[in-house]
């Protein structure tokens, strides 16, 4: 996840097709990219993932928010 977009999603719940619910945790190993998440897996589960966790897909966002609370995005 890019740095920028931490502070303002730090303990977000989302929900990330094939892999389920998250909740975003930290930063991870960021590559440069505003389109990057790392996601948690057992050795087992990746080893059973293989290559499917370098996908390009949707990631929601999942309420109820804080009122107040400004997704917007830098």
């Amino acid at each position: 996840m890019d740095p920028a977009w931490f502070p303002i999603l730090k303990n977000t719940r989302i929900c990330v097709p094939g892999y389920g619910i998250g909740i975003v945790q930290d930063t991870g190993s960021y590559p440069g990219t505003h389109y990057w998440i790392d996601l948690g897996y057992t050795d087992a589960e990746f080893a059973a993932a293989g290559q499917k966790t370098f996908l390009n897909l949707t990631v929601y966002l999942l309420g109820p928010f804080p009122e107040g609370t400004n997704l917007e995005l830098p």
